[in-house]
């Protein structure tokens, strides 16, 4: 053990005024397996420290793991509200006057004069378009109107056609006489008239040069006496219907016109119900072969 040194004060030293002062607290007690140093005794530098029992402090209260989001907004700014680059576009031109012709032709076209309401509508169309005017549905208007009394009038056309009767005066067809001049002709069978229509017609043969051919041959009910125009109405109706089943064409293209015998009053009051369908070369007086199946 070294010895303190000689010469001036030391710390352990009564009457030293630079002296700690005295540690008057009781001692502590000792812990178990340790011991206590004598009193006045002041361990060296080469004693262990005295051991204290390891403090003992509570667990932090930290919130559990797993935060939840925090709810700060997505990262970036919101596109900032500026008009797109460039120029606003330029307010639409202002229609001129309407077309003269737009009118004419949605006029036209409602009285149904369809060939001037179609120029005019197509004329107006053209100017609209090269002049920048007003009157596209009015000229649209004139060409539906057009169109639409075409088709009536076509359908009317058509309706007239193929009625009983209807196209009789103008495709020459008509009754060529009574009953009696063709009485005793078959279906099939080619003739030359006679004088006068009340003549009787002279039986031919088909082969050879001839005025008419028998197509159709059926008896009148009572309802279809000739007195009103009955007989002449259902006879034109059954050799049109006939007409294209024989000859192999239609009568509105065929070379051939049809017509017939039925009997008069006279006749009718004597009991003669037969009709006769005969058929007679368009634009030539007499005709060769038989028109069965020609197709002309």
């Amino acid at each position: 053990m070294s010895t303190p040194p000689t010469g001036g004060f030391s710390p352990l030293e009564p009457g030293n005024p630079y002296a700690a002062p005295a540690d008057d607290r009781p001692a502590a007690p000792a812990q178990p397996g340790s011991f206590a140093a004598p009193a006045g005794h002041h361990p060296s530098s080469q004693q262990a420290p005295p051991a204290y029992p390891p403090a003992s402090y509570p667990p932090a209260a930290y919130p559990p793991a797993g935060y939840p989001p925090a709810g700060y907004p997505p990262a970036g700014y919101p596109p900032a509200g500026y008009p797109p680059a460039g120029y606003p576009p330029a307010p639409p031109a202002r229609p001129g006057p309407t077309s003269t012709w737009a009118v004419v032709s949605l006029v036209t076209g409602l009285l149904a004069l369809v060939p001037v309401a179609v120029v005019t509508g197509v004329v107006a169309l053209v100017q609209i378009r090269r002049n920048r005017l007003s009157g596209t549905g009015l000229a649209v208007g004139g060409l539906v109107a057009a169109a639409f009394w075409s088709v009536v009038a076509t359908i009317a056309a058509f309706v007239w056609a193929v009625s009983p009767g209807g196209p009789a005066e103008s495709w020459g067809v008509e009754s060529y006489g009574p009953a009696a001049a063709v009485a005793g002709l078959d279906e099939g069978q080619c003739f030359d008239f006679g004088d006068g229509w009340a003549d009787p017609a002279t039986p031919v043969a088909c082969a050879a040069r001839h005025q008419g051919e028998v197509y159709v041959v059926w008896e009148l009910s009572r309802g279809e006496a000739p007195e009103h125009g009955d007989a002449a109405l259902a006879a034109d109706s059954a050799c049109y219907r006939e007409f294209g089943g024989y000859v192999g064409r239609g009568s509105m293209t065929s070379d051939y016109a049809y017509g017939f015998f039925v009997p008069d009053e006279q006749e009718w009051d004597d009991g003669v119900r037969t009709a006769t369908c005969v058929l007679v070369p368009w634009d030539a007086e007499f005709s060769s072969g038989s028109a069965r199946g020609s197709g002309r």
